[in-house]
């Protein structure tokens, strides 16, 4: 199902990587995100304005539509070619690509719809109920898309073989040096979510409660080391292939950082969003001085030990 819903973002990327050399293909790819743009726009004015016709206030429904509205106005700026050139100033960027001009909405519909997402969810501690358990089915295609969508912006199979496309986005063989310094990097996140979560559960305890009793019961079934190996696999590739391999070169260390920060606010904004933030930093930094295999290797075994510790230390999974 969610490939399903990916797919027409999926062929936009497609679309927009014959841009430079297709006029047709430039045209349907702009044509193409100006309609989604408007429709989240439409949408948007449409729940707000019937708020005001007497229907019942729903707070919830109002933010969210209203942050629909705006994802879609800020996703239009970079359609303009002056607003292009002028980020191009900041950032890796062709303002006459349309594939980059594809990647800056796709950011922009990134970070407005997870908080949609956030804001649509109401009663968090809904999602401690056993139903709400995760398979690592869930988490794997949930992760096909993006990584997708990623390999496509890169152009594997339209502009780049194999080779061309592992070379971009930064994944080689690692060294014994580069190995150590994985080893290291795990032991030293590791850390720092134990340090997190006990700043957290002396400043807020009840939102710490509340988060822990999320995450023990959707990872519940997540935590043999099968399961564990699955999951970790399918989120640190697919992650630092998108975030660190095919955003950063392009967007830079601090924006790649915000949006993998923003990818997981899933239970809403807490201590553990800061927390992602700083991870995202450091993960950047880690590609920018080793490789993107790299860091795959520490998001692997660091997401792989939080959940096969999650029974023994049930807060340790917060971020995830």
């Amino acid at each position: 199902m969610a490939l399903l819903l990916y797919l027409p973002f999926l062929g936009v990327v497609i679309l927009a990587n014959f841009g430079a050399e297709s006029r047709t293909a430039r045209r349907l790819t702009y044509a193409a995100l100006s309609g989604w743009n408007l429709t989240m726009i439409a949408g948007g004015l449409l729940v707000l304005l019937n708020s005001l016709t007497g229907s019942p206030q729903v707070s919830q429904a109002n933010n969210a539509a209203l942050t629909l509205l705006l994802t879609g106005a800020v996703a239009s700026l970079p359609l303009l070619d002056g607003v292009r050139r002028t980020l191009a100033q900041w950032l890796s960027l062709d303002p006459d690509s349309p594939l980059h001009a594809t990647a800056l909405v796709f950011a922009v519909y990134f970070a407005g719809l997870t908080m949609v997402q956030v804001q649509l969810l109401g009663d968090l501690s809904q999602l401690a109920l056993p139903e709400n358990r995760l398979s690592w089915w869930d988490v794997v295609f949930g992760n096909v898309p993006l990584l997708l969508i990623a390999l496509a912006g890169v152009g594997l199979g339209l502009r780049r073989n194999w080779r061309e496309t592992l070379e971009r986005l930064g994944l080689e063989a690692v060294s014994a040096r580069q190995l150590g310094v994985a080893a290291g990097a795990v032991v030293g996140l590791l850390a720092l979510d134990y340090g997190v979560l006990w700043g957290w559960g002396r400043l807020d305890p009840t939102s710490h409660a509340l988060s822990g009793r999320i995450v023990t019961n959707l990872f519940a079934n997540l935590t043999t080391p099968g399961a564990a190996l699955i999951v970790a696999l399918s989120a640190s590739v697919t992650e630092e292939v998108l975030f660190r391999g095919a955003l950063q070169p392009r967007f830079g260390l601090w924006v790649t950082a915000a949006l993998f920060s923003i990818g997981h606010l899933q239970y809403g904004l807490s201590l553990a969003t800061l927390e992602m933030l700083a991870i995202g930093l450091f993960l950047g930094v880690l590609r920018q001085r080793t490789n993107t295999t790299t860091c795959v290797l520490v998001h692997l075994a660091y997401d792989f030990l939080d959940l096969i510790l999650l029974p023994v230390f049930p807060y340790m999974m917060t971020h995830s």
